[in-house]
């Protein structure tokens, strides 16, 4: 889907967290969810229209830090290609419509878990 507004020349297995580096409509939703997440939180962007977010978490016990299990957020095709070809003002409209969604899927969530106990949370269903 994402051929059909932009050519890609080469695929990345991620992206780092810094947020420019995202596409316009990953970067609209991140900036619309991250007050949902710790400070400190970093988010990738993924080849398959994804955000992964995770964080540091300290353990106390063993005074070790080790990351939270990650939060994966997937833009479904539909809401990517309204957010891709809006205005920038739309696309923030739209992106923060999302917030409630992805608050909504984090009740379940356990950073400590080893596993991501709140699944993939879809935005655009």
């Amino acid at each position: 889907m994402l051929e059909l507004v932009r050519p890609r020349t080469e695929h990345h297995a991620a992206r780092n967290d810094d947020a420019w580096e995202f596409d316009d409509p990953h970067r609209a939703v991140w900036f619309a969810i991250r007050h949902l997440f710790p400070p400190h939180a970093q988010a990738t962007q993924t080849d398959h229209d994804c955000l992964m977010v995770t964080w540091t978490l300290r353990d106390g016990r063993r005074n070790c830090t080790h990351f939270a299990a990650p939060v994966v957020i997937r833009i479904e095709a539909n809401l990517l290609l309204a957010l891709w070809t809006c205005s920038e003002e739309e696309r923030d409209a739209i992106a923060n419509a999302q917030a409630e969604t992805v608050r909504e899927a984090l009740y379940a969530y356990d950073p400590h878990s080893r596993v991501p106990t709140c699944g993939v949370i879809m935005l655009g269903d």
